[in-house]
């Protein structure tokens, strides 16, 4: 399972992750909290393999402005 934490002085958004490909197979509604957890699963429930996928995290910074945070996952079995 990953999380990821950005603070208390940010407003989280949203989460995608991708695949290789850059298909989307992931996609997180944020519910009020500043918290995110992905358990290597795509929307439907399937398990992902492992790799690595590419995430795109979207959020509210302290100053009111909206932000996209780029990186990339490991995913283990």
């Amino acid at each position: 399972t990953w999380h990821f934490n950005l603070g208390s002085d940010v407003t989280l958004n949203g989460f995608e992750v991708y695949n290789r490909w850059g298909n989307l197979i992931k996609k997180l509604e944020i519910d009020n909290s500043n918290y995110i957890l992905w358990d290597g699963r795509t929307t439907s429930g399937e398990p992902c393999s492992d790799g690595i996928y590419f995430y795109v995290l979207k959020y509210t910074d302290a100053k009111g402005e909206v932000q996209n945070k780029k990186g990339y996952i490991s995913l283990f079995r």
